[in-house]
């Protein structure tokens, strides 16, 4: 449903970022620049539209978005956020629904979310969900 919509609006089918982008600037000049002010939003529709998240930094975000790091920080500030937390918000998405699709073990979604080593993402798995990997994987078979 959303695709044939999607279609609709863009004349074509959703298959990249920069179809997101399309879209996204469709939106804007629809709704008179209510989605332009929405630094969040628009922060949030790059990070999910990107394969590497992790190498999606607040240069590459604010010259998409056609500002400096800085503007982008204060914007993301005054709906108290941060880059960082909104990358972290995406990274946590990512892992979950990769394990919700069978990928669980550790070494495959450190890959796959572009992690370095496994002690990092299990750092990082433990800070969006308040407990260890292995504890997480055993409360959700139960």
């Amino acid at each position: 449903m959303l695709s044939t919509e999607l279609k609709a609006v863009l004349g074509r089918e959703v298959q990249s970022r920069d179809d997101i982008l399309d879209l996204a600037n469709f939106l804007e000049r629809r709704y008179q620049g209510i989605f332009k002010g929405d630094r969040v939003l628009q922060t949030l529709v790059l990070l999910r539209g990107s394969d590497s998240v992790r190498q999606m930094h607040g240069v590459v975000i604010s010259r998409k978005m056609g500002m400096s790091v800085r503007t982008l920080s204060f914007a993301l500030a005054k709906h108290n956020t941060s880059l960082k937390t909104l990358r972290d918000q995406v990274l946590k998405e990512r892992c979950l629904k990769l394990m919700d699709s069978g990928i669980s073990g550790a070494t495959d979604l450190t890959k796959a979310l572009g992690y370095c080593d496994t002690a990092q993402f299990y750092r990082v798995f433990k800070r969006w969900t308040g407990c260890g990997f292995k504890q997480f994987k055993e409360s959700r078979s139960h």
